[in-house]
């Protein structure tokens, strides 16, 4: 299949996906909200952020694993193809077992004697921490099978599986006012019966749809290639770390000086940018594979446009929706949650910015773990995500609203932002000028002056219906963007290549109706 036609179909099967699931994930979070309770729901995610600390590893296997894949489809070869999964099989489950050891050890202690939790909640608390260990053992061991699903670029079958578990989430949600035992224990429980459902879900598709590859056979391991992929993933998964300690440790440092009440703000905020960074990043699952490929057969000048363009588009399509949604949040969060619990507003707008800082360098990330050369890019990175903490600690400690900690966040994301447009330099034949022009200055100019045509509607329609006001407000500025963005942010090349998509599109559409 023709990588446009391939791109189109994964991107298109992923953003079907991500409306279903936006609409599922906001109506199920009001219903949660409601249920539980505010207390119930920031304990809920507050352990969360904890086993989240660890498993990201889930994500960052997958990728790490992907990433050799990948570079030996790139190749052609179907042997080494067949050693990186069985190598990849054995390095999860190893993996699986001690972060489920580690989670059990210093978890526990945690959630027991560290953190600011009611008393009458504990015994419930206990029980949310094991089942969602459960949860985090099985994510990580289905990790090869997203891999290997994600190298062959049929992303289609993974957004039919997150679809499911998505309406799975949402038939929970709406038991729960039913349900006569701890809610939050059996919430708890039903999400880890859905993560195990959609464990083996991925590996059944796999056995019977690669056939060349051995997915039960695996007692032939490449010890030199399982070394290699251990280091490549263990300082892949010490950025995620930091990453993801930064994101989830914000919430613990705001528990101590708190509570419990402030991480219900912040877990809605986590939710809205999550959602946001999905849309976005859609498309990079899309064409993450391309630049993967492109790296392991030689093709270096087109993996760095690649990643050029994906650093670009996935800006673009963050800021579609961020940034109305940053102008208007009061009115929409009213509209979904009802009640809004204090300092939500501030904490959704300050976490769309620090989004939008990472997402436009997104594509030069990708670049940098095709090479494979990452170790110092991960300990610097990382580390710089990490500062956040002890910095937010004593600026709160000292008085400092809540809101002084993300703001520190938002300029480390910009200083490794910075750093990653450096390294990528560094390690190839990279041009800094070329990320400027391509990426800074025609993916922001566009949308630069599609916000001064908002906020000059904003100031200037005031109609007495706000949901009409924002619907129409919205429109306007989609078509806006849109179009700002065709003629003043593609290259001749790039328009060429999305008119050739646009025209396969309505080609199949005329022929289908004939």
């Amino acid at each position: 299949m023709k990588t446009s036609n391939r791109i189109l179909i994964n991107t298109g099967a992923l953003y079907f996906r991500m409306l279903i699931t936006v609409f599922i994930t906001l109506f199920s979070t009001r219903i949660i909200i409601n249920v539980l309770g505010v207390n119930d729901y920031g304990i809920y995610n507050l352990i969360a952020g904890i086993t989240a600390m660890l498993s990201f590893l889930s994500g960052v296997m997958t990728f790490s694993s992907q990433r050799f894949l990948s570079f030996e489809l790139g190749v052609g070869n179907i042997k080494k193809l067949n050693d990186v999964f069985a190598t990849s099989i054995r390095l999860h489950l190893y993996i699986g077992i001690l972060v489920t050891l580690i989670l059990e050890i210093v978890g526990v202690y945690i959630l027991n004697y560290k953190l600011n939790i009611p008393l009458d909640r504990i015994y419930a608390s206990n029980f949310v921490l094991q089942f969602m260990i459960i949860d985090v053992f099985y994510s990580i061991t289905s990790a090869p099978y997203d891999a290997l699903i994600n190298s062959n670029e049929n992303i289609e079958i993974i957004a039919f599986i997150y679809l499911i578990e998505s309406f799975a989430k949402l038939g929970i949600a709406l038991v729960l006012n039913y349900i006569l035992i701890d809610k939050l224990i059996f919430y708890s429980l039903s999400l880890a019966a859905v993560y195990i459902f959609s464990r083996y879900g991925k590996q059944f598709y796999c056995r019977f749809k690669y056939k060349n590859i051995r997915i039960d056979r695996i007692k032939t391991i490449d010890n030199v290639l399982l070394k290699k992929m251990f280091l490549f993933s263990t300082w892949n998964g010490f950025g995620a770390f930091c990453d993801i300690a930064r994101n989830q440790g914000i919430g613990v440092v705001m528990n101590l000086f708190f509570g419990v009440a402030i991480n219900a703000s912040y877990a809605i905020a986590i939710q809205v940018s999550g959602q946001l960074k999905y849309f976005s990043n859609s498309l990079l699952m899309s064409i993450n594979p391309q630049i993967l490929k492109a790296q392991g057969a030689g093709e270096k000048e087109r993996m760095l446009e690649l990643s050029l363009l994906a650093s670009k588009i996935s800006f673009f399509l963050l800021s579609l929706f961020s940034i109305p949604l940053f102008i208007e949040m009061p009115f929409i969060l009213k509209i979904w949650l009802g009640v809004v619990p204090e300092n939500t507003v501030l904490f959704c707008r300050l976490i769309i910015v620090q989004c939008l800082v990472a997402q436009i360098t997104m594509g030069l990330h990708t670049a940098i773990q095709s090479i494979g050369i990452i170790k110092n890019y991960q300990l610097i990175t990382g580390s710089l995500f990490l500062i956040t903490l002890p910095i937010g600690y004593m600026l709160l400690r000292y008085g400092f609203s809540p809101s002084v900690i993300l703001i520190i966040s938002i300029i480390m994301e910009f200083i490794a932002s910075c750093f990653k447009v450096i390294f990528l330099k560094s390690k190839s034949n990279f041009v800094i000028s070329d990320f400027v022009y391509k990426v800074l200055f025609r993916g922001t100019i566009p949308i630069l002056i599609s916000v001064l045509i908002f906020v000059a509607q904003f100031y200037s329609l005031q109609l007495s219906n706000k949901t009409l006001e924002v619907l129409l407000m919205f429109i306007t500025w989609v078509l806006t963007t849109l179009t700002s963005f065709y003629y003043l942010g593609l290259s001749r090349y790039e328009k060429k290549f999305i008119n050739g998509i646009i025209s396969s599109v309505v080609n199949k559409v005329i022929g289908m109706n004939k």
